[in-house]
């Protein structure tokens, strides 16, 4: 039983070695993909890509506010996320995400009606 234990543990020492050359070199793979990736994301195309994907419902919808919205951001965005890397980027909350499209959809609508002339408030003539 001893030698048998034995000849396991002869076994499987190396192959754990193995294992955890695997799993460095796995990482080192996924580093350089992961890398590929973003170089690809901060591409015009890239972001391209991103928007289109997660804005597909109001491209379809023709909405032109979020296309004058992107038109707007995207260059600077590119050269923030250019600068300072993808990495570098904190995630975002469903609660961030909400907080922007209450700003979009609710307050800047609101603000907009009120910086425009009321109508009648000019007199005729």
């Amino acid at each position: 039983a001893a030698a048998a234990a034995a000849g396991a543990v002869a076994v499987a020492a190396p192959l754990a070695g193995v294992g955890g050359l695997a799993a460095v070199g796995l990482a080192v793979y996924n580093g350089r993909k992961a890398e590929e990736e973003e170089a690809r994301l901060l591409t015009p195309e890239g972001l391209e890509e991103v928007f289109r994907r997660v804005y597909s419902r109001e491209i379809s919808e023709g909405d032109e506010l979020t296309a004058s919205y992107w038109t707007r951001v995207r260059g600077p965005l590119r050269l923030n996320l250019s600068a300072t890397g993808l990495s570098s980027a904190s995630a975002v909350t469903f609660a961030d995400i909400k907080t922007l499209d209450d700003i979009v959809g609710v307050e800047v609508p609101k603000l907009r009606k009120m910086a425009s002339p009321a109508r009648g408030m000019y007199p005729k003539g």
